[in-house]
């Protein structure tokens, strides 16, 4: 292996960084929960709301069932990448959710980076 690998390896173990992404079966505990707006206040509006629990992500739109979950490190914490099948009128239809943990009760949620909004945990 070369120096300049081996630097780079111990870098990151000092940093703290995660550059592999893990695959998890289920939502990890971190994030699972009842999420609202950063805005709204417990237990929020119904139209607004996300559950996430190991299996299962429920929102106004509908439920959806978790295939898998990827997880990479981020600042300042986590970032979730759900992978799951939800159900509509037409069928069952693949979709994707960011779940980016800031704090252990704040966070990001949308479809994709671009439209990221601001959530925190209910107790």
């Amino acid at each position: 292996m070369s120096v300049v690998r081996l630097v780079v390896l111990a870098l990151s173990f000092v940093a703290g960084t995660a550059y592999a992404d893990v695959r998890h079966a289920q939502v990890p505990t971190g994030a699972q929960g009842t999420w609202i707006p950063a805005t709204d206040s417990c237990p929020g509006q119904a139209a607004g709301r996300i559950v996430l629990t190991a299996q299962t992500y429920e929102a106004a739109d509908g439920p959806c069932t978790i295939d898998w979950v990827e997880e990479r490190g981020g600042e300042p914490g986590a970032i979730y990448s759900v992978h799951m099948v939800c159900r509509a009128a037409s069928g069952d239809k693949p979709a994707n959710m960011i779940v980016w943990i800031k704090a252990a009760d704040d966070g990001a949620i949308g479809p994709n980076f671009g439209s990221l909004v601001s959530y925190r945990r209910c107790p």
